[in-house]
């Protein structure tokens, strides 16, 4: 029995520390790319799902510049803009009739996706990282990452990133579970990497008249 018991076992260490190596492979390769990438522009489309209210999507365009410089103008809710130049963020919404302002928390304290994008996270200081699925796309290949927390994150449940292969490695889709089991996706789509960006695009005035409320924080979640 243990001749035959032995060599399974073998086989399962073996997998399990194949299947850890491939994903400690992705995750360093997928910062190095960031590490390296200065701007990035693209497409966005985000859908929120809620077991108590209807899912509901916006899309837009983004553009971030390192450090701590990005920008979110949405099409869909139309003229919906959500810009931090670095040292404040202001969230425009024509539906509410205001634009809030805060001032930009540090690095450490933004939620991890954005602070991944701006390259001042690391994903396993934070999380625990493991291989969700893999899938071929055209010519790519993409593999989708579960991190899970390490220690408690406010209204973060878990975490999944979907990175595409290649040179460099880049997310194209995060999807956020939180602790009401409600989810936020973003797809990216139409990747600029390192585009010269004028630093004026992440200066944002709302239109005449419009009240600007000063916020000790924003829930900065795009």
């Amino acid at each position: 029995m243990f001749k035959k018991i032995i060599p399974a076992a073998c086989l399962l260490t073996w997998a399990v520390s194949a299947n850890g190596a491939e994903v400690q492979g992705v995750v360093d390769q997928l910062q190095k790319s960031y590490d390296h990438i200065q701007s990035i522009e693209a497409n966005f489309e985000q859908t929120y799902r809620s077991k108590r209210f209807d899912e509901k999507i916006n899309r837009g365009k983004l553009a971030i510049v390192k450090p701590g410089k990005m920008r979110w103008d949405y099409r869909e809710p139309k003229g919906k803009v959500l810009v931090s130049n670095g040292k404040e963020i202001l969230l425009y919404d024509p539906e509410d009739h205001q634009a809030l302002v805060t001032p930009q928390p540090a690095q450490s304290d933004l939620p991890v996706a954005l602070a991944f994008l701006w390259g001042g996270a690391k994903l396993t200081d934070k999380f625990t990282v493991s291989l969700k699925g893999e899938k071929k796309t055209e010519d790519k290949q993409e593999t989708t990452l579960r991190c899970l927390p390490k220690e408690p994150i406010p209204n973060v449940k878990e975490v999944f990133l979907t990175v595409r292969s290649g040179e460099p490695m880049l997310v194209v889709a995060s999807r956020v579970i939180d602790s009401l089991e409600g989810e936020s996706e973003i797809r990216f789509t139409d990747i600029r990497v390192n585009p010269s960006i004028e630093n004026r695009r992440f200066e944002f005035k709302p239109p005449k008249n419009t009240p600007i409320v000063s916020m000790p924080s924003l829930n900065v979640k795009p």
